[in-house]
């Protein structure tokens, strides 16, 4: 098995790389983060250093030639991608680069992907994380179109036990069907694995922690005092020269997080206005928590709802008169000083308040007290959707979210979809997840020990190597054609 890898974490994946390596796995590419390249030149010796790629030097290497164009009807088939790709190189848009711009750079990073990926011939390709920077983008869907196979392990809630998916817009697949049952040291142990890992989140009270929205507004003196001393740093950027002309007239992003901080403020002082309470009119309640953007969970899994008004709008348009929709901000979302936020505009709460059956409290609302009262919580991704099942309520995702699988959760794929979920959602909630089911879950669906800390008492290096092993069990069925695609992809998303 001749095996890509786009490594997105730290030291870790680089390890259970080399793991893969020795149980007879040929590495022929590897893309990881600068810092890992002196660890795997040592773990990985066979891989020439022509075929190990610092993901800096692509970003950087890929802008000095022009990719070559799209025409025809490629064009069309690459333009719902091309879109998400743009959402992602915005996140890092510090110098103003245009749209057109943009859709040049991806160009160039898609070109760069599709001749690794022919010059290596891998039959899959591993990315340790759903791919959500254009590079990585690029690299995925070069291999789509290249028909090598994919295999992407995405976090969960429940430490170091990822899911897998076989494409980033479908479910993830049951891996325990290839890597079977406990092994003997679990049942000889009785590893607490298992039950430390879903005891952390069986409460959802575990999940509503977290800081008002003054103390996150707040900051004074020490704030700016440290915002004055990073002006004067150089700080490496994601993408340091967007475009390539453009070299020497790049905008620290402090200094854009600094022209925006009087939008924030204004922002932040009208949405703080808002009412922190939903009054009783004897009607349900449908709950909409915003996601923090730009991240992954709506770009690329939020597609093609990552802008959320649009999804906000069908529930609108699918309950009528019956429930009320209501919508709070993610708190985050105001916070200035984070190194991605950026406010929302004006015309974005606007649209949303406007909508008919909509509800736009205060970032300052609990909650707790809205998840509570809601027979419903939608979101594209979020982990409100998992903590909706675990009080009781209906979670209908718009995107590919990790709690696919679990009783109650619903895909909304499509309109008609939208209206199943949400006519069996106000009809009748389903009851709230057993730990029984929690824990099924994590036995059925994810790989164990990827990032967790091993359990008091068990041997250190127990866990990591049954990641390892485990996972090139997954590789070996994905390669053998297993039976997985049939429920693990959707329908048209591999080009031909």
């Amino acid at each position: 098995m001749r095996l890509m890898a786009s490594l997105i974490s730290g030291p870790r994946s680089v390890l259970t790389l080399a793991s893969l390596a020795s149980a007879g796995t040929d590495v022929v590419l590897l893309l990881t983060q600068e810092d890992n390249l002196a660890l795997a030149r040592r773990v990985l010796p066979a891989l020439p250093d022509p075929r190990l790629l610092a993901r800096e030097n692509v970003r950087r290497g890929a802008v000095e030639e022009l990719g070559k164009p799209l025409v025809g009807d490629e064009i069309w088939a690459q333009s719902s991608r091309i879109l998400t790709a743009i959402g992602m190189l915005d996140r890092a848009n510090w110098n103003g680069a245009s749209f057109a711009d943009m859709y040049r750079l991806y160009l160039n990073y898609l070109e760069h992907s599709r001749e690794l990926v022919s010059a290596v011939e891998a039959d899959v390709c591993w990315f340790d994380g759903v791919p959500h920077q254009a590079h990585d983008w690029a690299l995925y869907q070069a291999c789509r179109e290249r028909g090598v196979e994919t295999v992407v392990t995405s976090h969960t809630v429940f430490d170091g036990s990822p899911v897998t998916y076989l494409a980033v817009d479908g479910a993830p697949i049951p891996v325990a069907e290839v890597t079977g049952g406990p092994w003997p040291l679990e049942e000889e142990r009785g590893s607490r694995y298992l039950s430390e890992v879903v005891s952390q989140l069986v409460d959802p009270s575990n999940l509503a922690k977290g800081r008002g929205m003054r103390e996150l507004l707040g900051g004074g003196f020490g704030r700016a005092k440290g915002v004055a001393t990073r002006l004067r740093q150089q700080v490496p950027d994601h993408y340091p020269f967007m475009i390539p002309s453009w070299q020497r007239k790049v905008i620290h992003r402090t200094t854009a997080r600094l022209r925006d901080r009087s939008r924030i403020v204004r922002t932040a002082r009208w949405l703080l206005s808002l009412p922190r309470s939903v009054p009783d009119e004897g009607k349900p309640i449908v709950y909409f928590p915003l996601h923090f953007q730009p991240e992954m969970t709506s770009v690329p899994l939020g597609m093609p709802h990552f802008d959320q008004i649009s999804a906000i709008r069908a529930i609108s348009a699918t309950m009528g008169d019956e429930a009320t929709l209501v919508v709070k901000e993610h708190p985050q979302m105001l916070r200035w000083s984070v190194s991605w936020s950026r406010a929302r505009s004006a015309a974005f709460y606007r649209a949303i308040r406007d909508t008919p059956g909509v509800r736009l409290v205060s970032p300052e609302t609990p909650s707790d007290e809205l998840m509570r009262r809601a027979s419903i919580v939608a979101t594209l991704t979020g982990t409100a959707g998992y903590e909706a099942r675990l009080r009781g309520a209906t979670a209908i995702c718009f995107g590919a979210p990790w709690y696919q699988p679990l009783r109650g959760v619903h895909r909304a794929r499509d309109a008609s979809s939208l209206r199943g979920a949400v006519r069996r959602g106000l009809a009748a909630p389903e009851p709230a997840l057993t730990d029984e089911e929690i824990q099924e879950f994590v036995r059925t669906y994810t790989l164990k020990g990827a990032w967790s800390k091993t359990p008091e008492g068990e041997v250190e290096s127990y866990w990591p190597v049954r990641y390892a092993r485990d996972l090139l069990q997954v590789l070996r069925a994905v390669t053998s054609d297993h039976p997985w695609r049939a429920v693990a992809e959707p329908a048209g998303d591999r080009t031909a």
